[in-house]
């Protein structure tokens, strides 16, 4: 097994207006290091940074803002002050045979009855810091995906009528329509399909994922990969 090692830099803050703590945030971000491959690598690297000090720029510039507005607007009007909270959090899902799999989940509350959740992932080979697709992974006759919506929709099916069913009643339709070839992220066991919060399924479902693993025949490994199987860190 050859593992990239990873250091996670963290960015936190609280931001105060009027002596009061409006708004807190945390932004972790990862480095990634390895002998053979760190100048790919510091590629990659530099792509999380950016997004991390970008996003920290907005919260200052936009979210902080908003937060001050409610806050005076809250002292007019005698309502509780409710505190803003930002997070951006990366979880590294796959790492081996010079493939990094991450998805990382944006988390705002603005003072809401409860916040919102955005996910976003990335699949790299680092030998050329280059993205691994998801049509990359599905063998070629099945690139249409038609194969992995029908999956995921029989997965439901079967949750019908039971505890485990938390999905809107037209989750057919979500699950075709909200479908976006993008939204995976691999996992050792195979590749993990998600949504969105409210694309298939109440908010209190979170964000729901389904499993499709490499035993699949339709599924590309990879370890399996020539390019991938003979990496050496």
């Amino acid at each position: 097994m050859c593992l990239v090692k990873v250091k996670k830099i963290v960015l936190e803050d609280d931001l105060f207006f009027d002596r009061q703590n409006l708004l807190h945030y945390r932004i972790e971000y990862p480095q990634f290091f390895s002998y053979k491959y760190q100048n790919k690598l510091n590629v990659i690297n530099n792509i999380y940074k950016r997004r991390a000090l970008v996003l920290q720029r907005k919260v200052v510039d936009e979210y902080f803002k908003t937060a001050i507005s409610y806050y005076i607007f809250s002292i007019r009007r005698n309502i509780p002050i409710r505190l803003f909270e930002v997070s951006y959090i990366p979880e590294i899902t796959y790492n081996n045979n010079c493939v990094i799999s991450l998805y990382y989940d944006e988390f705002v509350s603005m003072g809401g009855a409860h916040g919102a959740t955005f996910r976003a992932s990335d699949t790299w080979d680092i030998q050329d810091a280059s993205y691994i697709r998801l049509e990359d992974i599905v063998t070629f006759e099945y690139r249409e995906f038609d194969y992995i919506r029908n999956l995921i929709i029989d997965r439901v099916k079967q949750l019908v009528g039971s505890d485990g069913f938390v999905y809107f009643e037209n989750f057919e339709e979500n699950i075709s329509c909200q479908f976006y070839h993008e939204n995976f992220y691999l996992v050792p066991e195979g590749i993990k399909i998600y949504y969105q919060q409210y694309d298939i399924a109440p908010y209190a479902a979170g964000i729901p994922e389904f499993l499709i693993p490499f035993d699949d025949d339709k599924i590309i490994d990879p370890k399996c990969n020539n390019k991938n199987h003979a990496c050496n860190l």
